[in-house]
């Protein structure tokens, strides 16, 4: 089945009752010099599909993420009910994939060891001044992050270093309306 995709840039409010979460979300936006420190997928899907040992999705929306846990999807609306987020929804006119892709997806474990490579860049080329091309080792790291995730639905070069600002400046973008939840 077919899906229209539509990515979420992300800005988490700091909470005091998860502050590393939150302290790590500030961190990105700071060491990334952006608004945005996470990036989200939304589907919709129009008639039932049974994902391979994952479940029912409904007729519905839902958001597909990597977090801590891995890659995941929650309805939207108990996603949206989460709160604690400004979210800039950015519609690619003709971004659409196969749920199947999605489905692959779905359980794959969270990027840690790229958060390291990523901040290990970062730490030399903007810190300290080193002239480095960004560079994906030759194997895949077992793993996605948010970034990877919406670059590889949205069929982009998943060897480029994305960061969550990315996403808005690409061609053909139709930015949303911004909106807190």
């Amino acid at each position: 089945m077919i899906v229209k995709i539509r990515v979420l840039q992300i800005h988490n409010f700091f909470d005091f009752r998860h502050p590393i979460l939150t302290g790590f979300s500030w961190l990105i936006r700071k060491v990334t010099n952006s608004k945005w420190n996470h990036n989200a997928i939304e589907i919709e899907v129009n008639k039932p599909y049974l994902l391979r040992n994952k479940g029912l999705l409904a007729p519905g929306k839902y958001i597909i993420e990597s977090v801590g846990k891995g890659v995941i999807y929650t309805p939207q609306k108990q996603w949206i009910a989460k709160g604690g987020r400004i979210i800039l929804p950015l519609e690619f006119p003709s971004a659409q994939v196969n749920l199947e892709t999605i489905e692959d997806m779905i359980g794959q474990p969270y990027g840690f060891l790229d958060i390291l490579k990523i901040a290990k860049y970062i730490a030399e080329t903007k810190w300290i001044g080193l002239k480095r091309e960004w560079r994906k080792v030759a194997f895949k790291m077992k793993g996605y992050i948010c970034t990877e995730v919406v670059a590889e639905l949205l069929g982009l070069n998943t060897d480029k270093l994305w960061l969550p600002g990315d996403f808005v400046n690409l061609p053909n973008v139709v930015i949303g309306q911004e909106f807190t939840t």
